[in-house]
């Protein structure tokens, strides 16, 4: 398509409607977190399926203008200014009226919501949601949603766990919710960890503990603070913990490192696009979130090879095999954490098979072009035509 992505509108009432099918693709923005990063994966591959895409995000997008270019969909900006703005709505109404999509495909609370009801009033005859985790829940949202789960075509998750809480607490034919697990680019993670422990000021004895995330209460990151603080060591090695994200919990997680007396030990990196080369030099993942959903550090962390240590997420089990593919700890103490982390580390006659076991499982469960073809394959459902 020739439309410039640049561009706060790329499609006038005017122009023709385009030959293949068009999906759009409403998200927050296009950087940072797992549901951006999907939406940039499935944008950038429909095409080769027969379907045109083109992503809208309510506020800015994030990417530079060299990344909008290197995208090759259009990229359309809402920019709303904040929680406060509602001036954004009417204008994402308007740009989805002139998109004239087949289906919008609406992704974490941006996209339930308004993502949805602008769908509705700008005609859109199909919706599609994925649910990447849990968004607060309160009656106007129980009744908002009721409204718009009616006229949801389909609705994502990402594994049968997942599938069968959100049929019953959403009260959704079963019909209606399809298993895609989520998915990462195999070819482009980085094996390249050179200069990282350099870079972080420590040496190959010090065992290096990872979280990659958004420092938000969901993430529960002050549990693996307060676990890696209850011991001075790990299997006889001193440690470090990095992570890597911004979030409005940021200074909340450094009053509490301060607390403990670790501030040496932690080291707050602010966002990171080399996640991938971060986790090649670290020893140790660590999920420490209370929700989940199928983070996709999680398989990053498999196919480098790092230990993975996890809270017990209610999908947890549906990705990590405790003792197998990696360790889950059995409360949200961090004492149980703690633990956890020990048991892991404990036996380094196993670990060998632990990471190959965890290898060989994200290979064969994260890989991006697989759900690629089964996102391709759902639209043409939805549309009718033929796979």
């Amino acid at each position: 398509m020739a439309a410039n992505p640049l561009a706060p509108d790329p499609f006038s009432a005017s122009s023709p409607m385009p030959i293949a099918p068009r999906v759009v693709h409403v998200v927050a923005n296009l950087k940072e977190g797992g549901a951006e990063v999907l939406v940039r994966a499935l944008c950038t591959r429909m095409e080769r399926y027969g379907i045109d895409t083109a992503a809208v995000c309510v506020y800015s997008s994030n990417l530079s203008a060299e990344e909008k270019r290197a995208f090759g969909v259009p990229v359309i900006e809402i920019g709303r200014k904040g929680r406060m703005d509602a001036g954004f709505f009417p204008r994402l109404i308007d740009t989805l009226r002139s998109l004239r999509p087949a289906i919008v495909h609406g992704h974490i609370s941006t996209g339930k919501y308004a993502g949805r009801i602008a769908a509705l009033l700008a005609g859109v005859p199909h919706l599609v949601f994925t649910e990447h985790g849990d968004v607060p829940y309160d009656e106007l949202r129980k009744l908002v949603n009721r409204v718009l789960h009616a006229r949801t075509d389909r609705f994502i998750v990402f594994s049968d766990a997942q599938r069968t809480d959100l049929i019953a607490k959403e009260s959704i034919p079963a019909e209606r919710v399809s298993v895609i697990p989520n998915g990462i680019d195999l070819s482009r993670l980085s094996t390249d960890s050179q200069g990282v422990r350099a870079e972080l000021g420590i040496d190959d004895a010090t065992l290096l503990f990872f979280i990659p995330a958004r420092i938000i209460g969901l993430k529960n990151i002050p549990l693996a603070i307060e676990a890696l603080a209850s011991r001075e060591r790990f299997d006889g090695h001193p440690w470090m913990l990095a992570v890597a994200g911004r979030g409005p919990d940021l200074e909340r997680c450094q009053a509490l490192v301060t607390s403990l007396g670790v501030g040496e030990r932690v080291r707050f990196l602010g966002f990171r696009d080399d996640v991938s080369r971060l986790m090649h030099a670290a020893d140790v993942f660590l999920i420490p979130s209370q929700s989940e959903s199928m983070p996709l550090t999680l398989g990053e962390a498999m196919l480098a090879r790092t230990l993975v240590v996890s809270s017990p997420w209610p999908y947890a089990r549906s990705f990590i095999n405790d003792g197998e593919t990696g360790f889950i700890s059995d409360g949200f103490s961090s004492a149980a954490f703690a633990r956890t982390v020990e048991r892991a580390l404990g036996n380094p006659q196993r670990r060998a098979d632990i990471l190959a076991t965890a290898e060989n499982f994200a290979r064969a469960t994260f890989d991006i072009e697989l759900t690629a073809r089964r996102h391709a394959d759902l639209y043409r459902e939805i549309l009718g035509l033929n796979p």
